[in-house]
């Protein structure tokens, strides 16, 4: 990006302190992430069995424990705990799910990562957003704006605070999407380091791929795109050579080998129980009870899915029907072979695709799975995620309202531009309402829609030219509001309900967040932890300020 001027370097020391104060730290995903770092670091390993009783984000195959998530994180990871450990030890881990009896020195090593990954990543957004408004806008003054209301405004502020992969991809993907526009108006070419970041934001969170694919048809001429490939390249190559060395297959992610003894324990299979079948099936897989599956029609059906949670091929010997239970053998021992034996030729290919490592048929059951959208309940999990009080991401952030019509007024002079917001847009809603925990867990917002976020900053500007900024500041100022009600314990309301109509599941920025702020202000929730300290309320954010105070001062 070149050097800062005065005015970003003030930008990202800004947000930089900003977003580290607020750090917070949740549990599962964050411990995923770094028992990789430190299986990496301390064992010369990709399996985190040394580590894996702090997390349920773990998968588990063929006899070792893995992190569920994507390596990324955990890579960016090795450059701040390698450093820490010199200085501070090993941290001391702890073996529970429940994130009680944390050591001083683990909690001290998430706010390091923290620091040095999202915070600092978010705040070099924040000046990336402001430095590629000039190429929109010329008006100073809307693009400081603009800047504002990225930084304070949208799930950026949230999740820069946190050791999520959010908002370190959303850094890379902004990233290589700045060099592809460069590249695209100037001379000088930045396609193959469009490529590279472009694929490093992939190595971090998977949907990114779609900006990889957007970025890429984006940019003009052959030889641009052909560039761009080759940067990519490396990175893809180090990701499949992962995949394949813990799951034996290039495109395998630990999401497919979850650990099925937590989701046992703590069911995602069965978020949208619809009828009372599938509500005895999610019962029998929950208790573990190949008994209870007798009140099926599809006994043989349920009997699989409780074998496959449990990983015991003895109970596939209960299944009748005997394409079943090669079905069951093949997925609860991981052996291709009994795929061989089954006639169906339907559910042969998804056995292939499932368990055989050179099968083709894997991609395709994935790109089929994401493709099948048109479902009532997945239409009514876009419309919970754009416009309802649970999460919507217009309700929480209004001011991107003003975002989609901007993208109408961009489209008349930068037509190439709006089609890939466009695009993004629409594949990350989609891809949302597809996710099976579509609400994103125990979280403020809809974390996983945090990539669009510097994008929908774009049309923005659109509308600033067009609209009167009188009318655009109360949506300014209630997206902000918002935002920092967001700095408490987050909760979870969406789980376990059906989205098989149009009930909301309440409102959690007024009723969980709003009263919690009133009583205790915005809260530092994990340096609190890691100075066993509570602040007075607002005692943070006068603290916070201080250092703002001087960065901005006139000398």
């Amino acid at each position: 990006m070149g050097v800062f001027n005065r005015f970003e370097w003030k930008l990202f020391f800004t947000f930089w302190i900003i977003f580290s104060s607020f750090s917070m730290y949740i549990n599962w995903n964050e411990n995923s992430r770094l028992d990789l770092t430190l299986a990496i670091v301390d064992d010369g390993s990709l399996s985190i069995d040394s580590y894996y009783k702090n997390t349920g984000d773990r998968a588990y195959y063929k006899g070792h424990y893995y992190s569920e998530k994507v390596p990324g994180m955990s890579f960016l990871g090795v450059f701040v705990y390698a450093p820490f450990k010199f200085f501070f030890g090993v941290p001391e881990t702890h073996d529970n799910l429940w994130n009680t009896g944390v050591s001083k020195s683990w909690l001290g090593l998430v706010f390091i990562s923290i620091i040095f990954t999202s915070a600092l990543l978010g705040a070099l957004s924040v000046v990336l957003v402001y430095r590629i408004s000039e190429l929109f806008s010329k008006k100073e003054a809307h693009r400081k704006i603009l800047t504002m209301i990225y930084g304070f405004g949208t799930l950026v502020f949230i999740y820069s605070s946190m050791f999520y992969e959010h908002v370190p991809s959303t850094f890379f993907g902004f990233l290589c999407f700045y060099l592809a526009l460069k590249t695209n108006k100037e001379k000088k070419d930045y396609s193959f380091w469009a490529g590279f970041f472009g694929s490093l934001s992939l190595l971090i969170a998977i949907p990114l791929v779609f900006v990889l694919i957007g970025t890429f048809f984006y940019l003009k001429g052959a030889k641009s795109r052909m560039r761009f490939v080759l940067g990519a390249l490396p990175l893809l190559i180090i990701f499949m050579a992962y995949n394949y060395s813990v799951f034996d297959h290039p495109l395998r992610l630990g999401y497919d080998y979850a650990d099925n003894s937590i989701i046992m324990a703590f069911p995602t299979f069965c978020n949208s129980v619809s009828t009372s079948d599938e509500k005895v099936l999610c019962e029998a897989i929950s208790a573990s009870d190949i008994n209870m599956c007798k009140r099926l029609s599809n006994t043989d059906e349920c009997i699989y899915h409780v074998a496959n949670a449990v990983k015991d091929s003895y109970l596939c010997e209960h299944i009748v029907d005997l394409d079943w239970k090669s079905y069951c053998n093949a997925l609860t021992d991981f052996d291709s072979s009994y795929c061989l034996e089954i006639s169906d030729e339907s559910m042969k290919k998804n056995c292939a695709g499932y368990v055989d490592k050179s099968s083709l048929s894997f991609f395709w059951l994935r790109t089929k799975n994401l493709l099948s959208f048109m479902k009532p309940d997945r239409l009514n999990i876009l419309l919970r995620i754009t416009f309802f009080p649970y999460r919507g991401l217009f309700f929480y952030y209004p001011i991107l309202l003003f975002s989609l019509v901007g993208l109408f007024f961009m489209y008349k002079t930068h037509k190439r531009e709006a089609f890939l917001i466009w695009f993004l847009l629409g594949t990350f809603l989609i891809l949302n309402a597809r996710f099976p925990i579509w609400w994103g867990g125990f979280c403020f917002g809809l974390r996983n829609l945090t990539p669009l976020m510097p994008f929908l900053m774009i049309p923005l500007l659109f509308s600033f030219k067009k609209i009167k900024l009188k009318y655009i500041i109360p949506f300014i100022v209630i997206s902000i509001f918002f935002n920092v009600l967001g700095f408490q314990i987050p909760e979870e309301a969406g789980l376990g309900k059906a989205v098989d109509n149009f009930i909301p599941f309440g409102n959690p920025l007024f009723e969980h967040y709003l009263p919690l702020t009133l009583s205790q202000g915005p809260q530092s929730l994990l340096l609190e932890q890691v100075l066993d300290f509570q602040f007075k309320p607002l005692l943070n954010v006068i603290l916070v300020l201080i250092p703002v105070y001087f960065i901005w001062r006139k000398k």
